[in-house]
Order: structure tokens, then sequence, then C-alpha cells
């Protein structure tokens, strides 16, 4: 039986591969059935992205967004489709793709919607990565943590919000977010760690600003008008 699955699972994703390769000969049948396979996952992906960062999409707004996706596959010669790995599904690269544009329509449309996600209370997830992060303020409050935290993820791009998301959050582990991202696990690895510093970066930048700021209050007293 698992053989069979096996044979199934492998005849599914070549398939799938040769599809991509036709749709990068402009073969315009298998453009077709491109779309025809993909489109409810590129639907289930913007859902799902917009839902976890509590935004709100009309209809239309997710109609021209999934356009838009499968457009940007044809763009520049079919550029995107032509980098197309093969390190991991079809399926799953599709979403990744779906994923990050709806995050950078989000980003465009009201940045603050990638800043909204964690409450007062740390998630467990998400203090592991301040745990790694090495931020210099120890006696922090969780809702100064939070909203520290807030403040660096916001910061992020798509790509890298995403990995926090799938690692922290999600709890995927480096070989399955490879797979993810069609890359090797030893570069998975290398972007953690350049991820990771980053955010421990923007962390100690907002610190030294607000301590700037704490040291230097503003005058808000207002000044005589010299010219009355």
């Amino acid at each position: 039986m698992t053989k069979s699955v096996n044979r199934d699972e492998t005849a599914y994703r070549e398939r799938h591969f040769g599809l991509v390769a036709r749709c990068v000969d402009l073969d315009r049948r298998a453009w077709d059935e491109f779309v025809r396979e993909f489109t409810g996952l590129v639907y289930f992906a913007i859902a799902h992205a917009a839902r976890r960062r509590q935004a709100q999409l009309d209809d239309d707004t997710v109609a021209d967004l999934h356009n838009a996706i499968f457009l940007s596959f044809l763009e520049d010669d079919c550029r995107r489709l032509r980098q197309f790995s093969g390190r991991c599904s079809v399926s799953n690269w599709i979403k990744v793709v779906a994923v990050n544009a709806t995050i950078d329509h989000l980003r465009r449309r009201r940045p603050e919607i990638l800043s909204d996600e964690l409450p007062e209370q740390i998630p467990a997830a998400y203090r592991e990565l301040l745990n790694e992060v090495d931020s210099p303020e120890e006696q922090l409050s969780d809702r100064q943590r939070s909203d520290q935290l807030q403040r660096a993820l916001a910061q992020l791009t798509s790509q890298e919000r995403l990995f926090v998301e799938y690692f922290y959050r999600d709890g995927l582990d480096l070989p399955q977010i490879a797979a993810i991202f069609g890359i090797s696990a030893g570069a998975v690895y290398a972007r953690k760690h350049r991820v990771l510093k980053k955010i421990g970066h923007l962390v100690l930048d907002d610190t030294g600003e607000r301590q700037i700021a704490a040291d230097n209050p503003s005058d808000r007293s207002t000044a005589p008008n010299c010219e009355d």
C-alpha cells in the first residue's frame, strides 16, 4: 500500500513538473490546465494569509490578487516559472508565492496590519524567538517586549517574516521550510542566522532610540508668540 501511495505521489509531482515546463514553452493548453489546477490553492493561500493577519479582503480585492499572482508567472518571459527549482512540490511553491503576494499587498495597504498579531502576553513560540535574540533589556515587562518584537517584525521583508512564522509560530523544522522555499537545509540555517541577527539589531536600535527619548524629553510648553 505504501509503495502504491509513493508511486502515486511521484507521478503527481512529475505531472506538475511537466506542466510547469510546458507553460515555460508557452503551451496555451498547459497554461489553462495550470490555472485550473492551482486556482483553488491560490484562493486558499490568499484567504489564509489574510486571516492569519486579522485582515479583511473584499471579493474584488481577492480576485485581483488571484489574477495578479497568476500573471506574475508569465511576466518577463515566464521568469518566475523558469526559476522553479523542483526541490519542493509545485503546490508548496505556488502557496509560498501567493502568501508572499498577499503579505506584500497588506503591507502596502496598511503596514500596521502586519504588526497586530502579538497579544500582551508573548506566545510561547515567539518567546523562544526573543530568547534567541540578544536583548539588552532583561527587565522589560512582557507587554514591553511584545511591543518591541512587534516593531521589529514589522520591519522585516515578507520573506523574512514568513520564515519567522513558519519556524517559530507554526513549528516547522528546517527540512520542511527548505522544501517550502525550494532551498537547501544549509541555506535555511543560514537564513535563520541572518534573520535572528537582523531582529537583534532592530531590537537594539529600538531600545537605543527609546532610551534617548527618555533621557531627552521634549519640552511640551507653549512658547510665547513674540509677534503678538
